[in-house]
């Protein structure tokens, strides 16, 4: 009994943990994802605006470019993923990141094109350009260009992070298995316990305390109809009752819908009930044959059950006789 509820308490337990770390998982990676994205892309449009800024900042006061400070900028934000050119109001070009090193740049954008098509099969990014103005004491004076590729990019540290995700999520469910193990194991200990039942068998045996001490008494009368009675179910009992050799056999059979085969294997085992429908409410708590097994057990008996479904279950109980020198 103890190793089969183990085996469906745990892998019960299991089932669950499975389930929801499966359902987290897709959630997180779902709706994560999504949130991650939108915030890759709101942190694209807000470098680029930055570096327009940054670059507005070099023209000084005198109308001259600084374009070692420029040159250093957009050399640091090739290595982002962004490609920039600075055009003055006349149009001319003050710095252009693909006349710089144009073999960085090309091998930076293939590089992006790679890792992403790499981790995402359906990628739809392609190289996207945008333009902002920049401005010296309110006064436009010029634009940059930026061009990256979107409508989103990782970088490593993104895929990084989303790989520590993944691992993490992989970690609990597997440290979830294991739980469920020790779990289950620990429930079916614990419900596979020696109980006291006594209060389930107190209210019989109360009535036929009351029974006997009224016969001593002399306030239960034999009359005809209850000695009729009484020889009624002597017989009744003694049709059930088989005899062999060295054993005496009892038989209770009924005609009902019987036992399912699935439900016919655990009908001994404690509070199992194999009519779902019913609870301790509604009768029966799941011990009766329980009880009536380990009273044939004590007696060096067995019990055993054919059942054939839809037509009926018997129960027979074999118990050994009394030796004769007793």
């Amino acid at each position: 009994m103890r190793d089969s509820l183990r085996s469906r308490l745990t892998l019960s337990y299991i089932l669950i943990s499975l389930v929801c770390i499966l359902t987290i998982s897709i959630l997180t990676n779902v709706f994560l994802e999504k949130q991650f994205r939108e915030y890759t892309i709101r942190n694209q449009e807000r470098k680029n605006e930055e570096i327009a800024d940054l670059i507005g900042k070099q023209y000084g006061n005198n109308g001259v470019w600084n374009y070692t400070a420029i040159e250093n900028m957009g050399v640091n934000v090739i290595e982002q993923g962004m490609i920039i050119r600075v055009i003055d109001n006349y149009g001319r070009v003050v710095w252009d990141a693909a006349v710089h090193n144009n073999g960085l740049c090309k091998q930076m954008l293939d590089n992006m094109v790679n890792k992403m098509s790499r981790h995402y099969n359906n990628w739809d990014g392609k190289y996207r350009v945008k333009e902002y103005s920049i401005y010296h004491n309110k006064n436009k004076i010029g634009n940059v260009v930026v061009g990256y590729y979107g409508p989103f990019y990782y970088n490593d540290n993104d895929f990084a992070f989303i790989h520590a995700l993944n691992k993490f999520l992989i970690g609990t469910g597997v440290f979830s298995l294991f739980f469920a193990l020790i779990l289950g194991g620990f429930m079916a200990k614990w419900l596979s316990n020696p109980i006291d039942v006594a209060h389930e068998l107190r209210t019989p045996l109360a009535t036929i305390q009351s029974y006997i001490e009224a016969m001593i008494d002399g306030i239960w009368k034999p009359d005809r109809e209850r000695l009729m009675s009484c020889h009624e179910e002597i017989m009744r009992i003694t049709r059930l009752v088989g005899r062999r050799e060295d054993m005496v056999k009892i038989s209770v059979k009924d005609t009902g819908i019987g036992i399912s085969p699935e439900d016919l294997p655990f009908v001994f085992e404690r509070f199992y009930r194999a009519d779902k429908s019913r609870n301790k409410l509604t009768g029966g708590s799941g011990i009766g044959l329980t009880i009536a097994k380990t009273i044939v057990d004590l007696h060096k008996g067995r019990i055993t059950v054919q059942n054939n479904f839809d037509k009926g279950t018997e129960f027979i109980v074999l118990l050994p006789k009394a030796s004769s020198n007793k």
